[in-house]
C-alpha cells in the first residue's frame, strides 16, 4: 500500500470547516457568509451538537472536547463573511 492511500484512510471520512462551506457555496453560488450562517444555525438549533475534530500534520484528525473553537470559528465567518485566518484554517 503506498504512503497516499495510508495517508488517505486516516483521513477518511473527515471534511474540514473551510472546504464544506466551500463546497456549500459552490452548489448554488451563495457566499460564503450565507453558507455559514445556515449552518451556524442549524448547527445552533440542532439537539445533538456534532462531534468536532481538528487536523495537524502530526496527528490527522483528532476529536476535540470542546465545540467552543469550531462554533467561534463558524460564528466569525458567518459575522464577517471572512475567515479569521486565512492561513490557519484547522477545522
Amino acid at each position: 500500500m503506498a504512503i497516499r492511500d495510508i495517508l488517505q484512510k486516516q483521513d477518511e471520512g473527515f471534511i474540514s470547516l473551510h472546504d464544506l462551506l466551500i463546497k456549500m457555496t459552490t452548489v448554488h453560488g451563495d457566499t460564503l457568509q450565507d453558507a455559514a450562517t445556515l449552518l451556524y444555525r442549524l448547527l445552533i438549533q440542532a439537539h445533538e451538537q456534532p462531534q468536532w475534530y481538528a487536523t495537524s500534520l502530526e496527528t490527522g484528525p483528532c476529536t476535540i472536547d470542546s465545540s467552543a473553537k469550531g462554533m467561534a470559528a463558524l460564528h466569525y465567518v458567518a459575522i464577517n463573511g471572512q475567515w479569521m485566518d486565512s492561513d490557519d484554517i484547522p477545522f
